[in-house]
């Protein structure tokens, strides 16, 4: 049994003034996180890869752990759409040529 309550536009309305009022508290969270709460989790990276995820991040304008976050859910989302990660196709291309 789902019990999840739709937010009417007005509260909608008052979790954005919420999100605008504590962004600089919590720069993480955001209005949509009324509707669908966000749970944290941890992740061990090697020094190289959390580097890299920072220079990422910075270059992208966002924060580390939202770069981290929307890279999962376009994972999950190419899983259940049957697409092909691009590192798969980048090297089944180098294989193509190599082969050529």
């Amino acid at each position: 049994m789902n019990m999840k309550k739709e937010l009417t536009p007005q509260q909608l309305v008052q979790a954005d003034a919420l999100y605008e009022k504590y962004q600089d508290v919590a720069p993480d969270v955001h209005a949509s996180a009324y509707v669908n709460p966000m749970v944290t989790t941890s992740l061990r990276l090697s020094a190289e890869t959390h580097k890299a995820v920072q220079a990422a991040a910075q270059q992208s304008g966002m924060r580390p752990t939202a770069l981290i976050r929307a890279w999962i859910e376009e994972g999950l989302a190419a899983q259940g759409a049957g697409t092909i990660p691009v590192a798969e196709l980048e090297e089944l291309i180098s294989r193509h040529r190599a082969a050529s």
